[in-house]
């Protein structure tokens, strides 16, 4: 049964379902694996070691490069639990007022507004920012200051964009704020700054037809020198076509899909006039959707070649690092929404209604389930024998193992300071350092009295040691078994 979908009132039941996926996700999910690691940072250092060691199959506490002092100010303003995911909802709040807000500028009066609930209720059921909500994830933070930082380029050129230059300088600090916020250097936003003059420049002088055509060299001289950067750092043109084309594909299901924009690309539209109407806005979108095919690219193939791991299984267990695009994602809703009310983008009913019933889904299972750990168990139940100043041994695949090693430490760390957590894989050799053998770029094993094993895993622990507890992961991870195995004395 199809019903309004853009109507103000099934706009409000959505919006306000939304709020609700949020709220609970907040409750109801565990922080997420980058939150715990941000979370462990102390003095601009990770306590257990990196998380990119120097061994693949090995973790090293004296291995902590300082990597990470944006986290001490950060994480030391939200250094629990409660403050971090009520810092993000409240964010989450503002970003839905903001995009309702400025989603639907009249057209006889640009000064004046009306609360567009459609878009805003895009926004509230988006499950990338559900999910990244539960999970403590500065995804929707980061998409307020880029949106609030760039909504002077979203007036249309018919009005134009003012020439102060002060609209440059607060799109500058605004990407300056986010490089610094993910620990990257702050001089991005001086070279962002000076993109953007060049944008609005070129603006002004290029007609319709150079503008298309200069969208068109921007996309392939792009492709081409990301693809030609990734092969020079990860000597393979082959990988580096495979993970950008994975990438592309991450970032439109995040898009295109996430945020229900299937319909615009199956219905009569006038590009041109999109174009003409706001070159910089657009222009802008590119730019920072092929930066993350980059970033993304760049990001899986340095992990699957520490983890030794096939492309496909990268991009299921690192799919959601396609959450990162999703900086434009509220800039991205009011572009679109603007072209609609000029009558430049049409939306096909049908498959928008397919579209938001998907997205339905998937938010609900984000706001009324969202991450599960087991970790949390393992290190509640290690807590009640563990000594302080002892160890424990993780026993896990490479995939994301000194992450999860991390969600340990957030139990384990204020009663017991002085205890490390260490990682091996199964296929490390483990069993030579408990027995008092060294290995370089590995920590001592010497005060380990625990092991504990990832659920699942099949191996084989000789008669040193005696099972203490075991439990299950969540079902949503296969509901495997973990172990717990304790020092024999």
């Amino acid at each position: 049964m199809e019903f309004n979908l853009t109507g103000e009132k099934s706009s409000k039941y959505l919006l306000a379902f939304g709020i609700l996926l949020l709220f609970c996700s907040v409750i109801i999910s565990d922080l997420g694996l980058d939150s715990h690691v941000l979370m462990a940072v102390e003095d601009g250092a990770l306590p257990w070691g990196h998380t990119r060691n120097i061994d693949p199959l090995a973790s090293d506490q004296s291995y902590a490069p300082q990597y990470y002092e944006r986290a001490d100010v950060i994480y030391g303003m939200l250094d629990s639990e409660i403050k971090l995911k009520s810092f993000v909802f409240l964010s989450s709040l503002i970003l839905i007022f903001v995009v309702g807000y400025y989603g639907f500028r009249k057209q006889d009066n640009d000064m004046g507004n009306e609360f567009d609930y459609f878009s805003a209720s895009i926004i509230a059921l988006y499950p990338a920012f559900i999910f990244a909500t539960g999970r403590g994830y500065l995804e929707v933070p980061l998409a307020l200051i880029f949106l609030l930082s760039h909504l002077n380029f979203l007036k249309n050129s018919r009005h134009g964009i003012s020439s102060s230059y002060h609209i440059f300088i607060l799109g500058g600090l605004g990407v300056g704020a986010i490089a610094w916020i993910k620990g990257i250097t702050v001089l991005i936003g001086i070279a962002w700054l000076i993109l953007l003059i060049c944008i609005e420049y070129v603006s002004k002088k290029l007609d319709l037809n150079k503008k298309i055509q200069s969208m068109v060299i921007l996309n392939v001289a792009s492709i081409i020198a990301i693809v030609a950067l990734l092969t020079l750092d990860h000597n393979s043109i082959g990988n580096s076509l495979l993970f950008s084309f994975a990438a592309m594909i991450d970032i439109f299901i995040f898009l295109a899909v996430g945020l229900c924009l299937i319909a615009i690309f199956t219905s009569k539209q006038n590009f041109k006039d999109c174009i003409t109407e706001n070159y910089s806005a657009m222009i802008i979108v590119n730019v920072v959707v092929l930066g993350c095919i980059y970033w993304i690219a760049d990001l899986w193939l340095t992990e699957a070649k520490i983890w030794d791991t096939p492309g496909i299984k990268i991009f299921f267990i690192l799919g959601n690092n396609g959450r990162y695009v999703t900086l434009i994602a509220p800039f991205l809703i009011i572009l679109t929404s603007n072209f609609a009310k000029l009558k430049h983008l049409e939306m096909n009913s049908k498959i928008m209604t397919v579209n938001l019933c998907l997205i339905l889904i998937l938010s609900s299972l984000a706001g009324f389930h969202g991450q599960k750990m087991w970790t949390d168990e393992a290190a509640d139940s290690i807590a009640e024998s563990l000594v302080d100043g002892q160890d424990f041994l993780l026993i896990h695949e490479p995939d994301l193992a000194m992450h999860w090693l991390y969600t340990m430490h957030s139990e384990l760390s204020d009663s017991h300071p002085n205890s490390v957590g260490h990682w091996r894989a199964p296929s490390s050799g483990f069993e030579a350092e408990l027995n008092g053998q060294e290995i370089e770029n590995r920590g001592n094993l010497s005060e380990v009295s625990f092991l504990v094993i990832q659920p699942g895993l099949d191996i084989e622990i000789n008669d040193d040691w005696q099972l203490a507890d075991s439990g299950k992961s969540p079902l949503i991870m296969g509901a495997d078994e973990w172990l717990i195995y304790e020092k024999s004395m």
